[in-house]
């Protein structure tokens, strides 16, 4: 996304032209991300990781799978390894300057993954500063759900908040952890809108509202998506409820995202040829 909207910033032919040393070092970092990916999938680093993981404590007994977080741990440690990966790649081409102009992709790879590291580690709503922003997050799904027709029960004594939604068709509650808050999609928000709003030529007011509003639709969206869930698990079973909690329903704020730097760019010139047409009246 960075190189289409700033492609006439690069110019590789350019910049390809490497030193020996240089050049050795760019082929070895692409070629790193395929190796590290033939070592997890084939060669065992996958089990080693979780290995690791199970050793370090990441196992919590009580729960129907008590390995699980251990087992995402390999997706997570890819995220970050691939993340240092990225960078080396940039840094090889384009030096500092690489690392500088696309920090906030960097950022998103790493955030992504620091992210899934820290809910494998701290998993159920245990990591509490994220758990600051869930009731906030509950109260107002559970007023959109009241809205829709359905009797709620909300209680937020435990550190996750506990909802629970049901009419005559059937009854549906889960306790909602700070992934599902709209922490990570703020997350993914905040750098692509940062990423985007960099290469523009609007002003700081212009792209601070910008970015605000942004913000306060993202945050609404992910709350119509915890409604969106409930409303399926009341009315339909739990294994429908599970593929558009994992799969769909993520679908609805990357949507947003992916939609709101063309919405800006639609509305600014709008904008633009209505001034024009009445300052040519």
């Amino acid at each position: 996304m960075q190189l289409i909207l700033d492609w006439d910033r690069y110019h590789f032919a350019e910049n390809m032209r490497f030193s020996k040393p240089r050049l050795f070092a760019f082929c070895a970092f692409v070629f790193l991300p395929t190796l590290y990916v033939i070592l997890s999938n084939f060669l065992g680093l996958n089990s080693a990781i979780f290995d690791f993981a199970v050793q370090r404590g990441i196992v919590f007994p009580g729960e129907s799978d008590p390995y699980f977080w251990a087992r995402l741990m390999p997706l997570s440690t890819e995220y970050l390894v691939f993340t240092v990966l990225f960078a080396a790649i940039l840094l090889s081409v384009w030096g500092r300057r690489g690392l500088i102009d696309f920090s906030p992709s960097i950022g998103l790879i790493g955030a992504v993954g620091i992210i899934y590291t820290i809910d494998n580690i701290f998993p159920n709503g245990e990591f509490t500063p994220f758990q600051f922003f869930v009731p906030a997050t509950a109260t107002l799904a559970s007023f959109i759900l009241s809205f829709m027709g359905y009797r709620v029960s909300l209680s937020t004594a435990q550190s996750m908040p506990k909802l629970v939604a049901f009419n005559q068709n059937g009854v549906f509650g889960a306790n909602i952890a700070w992934p599902c808050s709209g922490v990570e999609s703020f997350v993914i928000y905040t750098i692509v809108a940062i990423l985007f709003l960099k290469i523009t030529g609007y002003s700081w007011k212009e792209k601070l509202a910008y970015f605000g509003i942004g913000a306060i639709v993202t945050y609404l969206i992910n709350i119509l998506r915890i409604a969106s869930i409930y409303v399926i698990g009341v009315n339909s079973d739990g294994v429908t409820v599970m593929r558009f909690h994992d799969y769909y329903a993520q679908l609805l704020s990357i949507l947003w995202i992916a939609v709101y730097p063309l919405l800006i760019i639609g509305t600014k010139i709008l904008f633009e040829k209505m001034v024009f047409t009445e300052i040519a009246r």
